[in-house]
């Protein structure tokens, strides 16, 4: 059990290593820049959300027999999108928390990879 706890932290410390990296690569170097990213990733969430939710209601009318099946099909990709949006969301306030309100950031300094 210990074993795969290290193992899922371990993996945690790495997808936050490359979200400091991707970050660092495309210039996001002040609060506000991450706060912009944080919000653009909740309106993409929502006009995903608007464009399955679309899809879905097309094809329950077209196919009205699998109307069950495809309302299934849309709740998991609904939940997939807010998940996902929720862990990008946590992850970006982490590196405003930990990265650039750091007393000791540098804007131009390389991410440090865990080891």
């Amino acid at each position: 059990m210990s074993i795969q706890l290290n193992k899922l932290e371990r993996k945690k410390q790495l997808d936050f290593y490359m979200i400091c990296k991707t970050f660092h690569d495309s210039g996001v170097h002040t609060e506000e820049e991450a706060i912009k990213c944080k919000d653009k990733l909740l309106k993409n969430a929502k006009i995903q959300s608007g464009i399955a939710l679309v899809i879905g209601c097309i094809l329950s009318l077209v196919f009205s027999q699998a109307a069950m099946t495809v309302g299934l099909f849309l709740a998991i990709i609904l939940i997939y999108i807010w998940i996902f949006t929720y862990r990008g969301r946590v992850y970006v306030q982490r590196y405003i928390d930990e990265v650039l309100k750091h007393p000791d950031y540098k804007p131009g300094a390389e991410p440090v990879k865990p080891a």
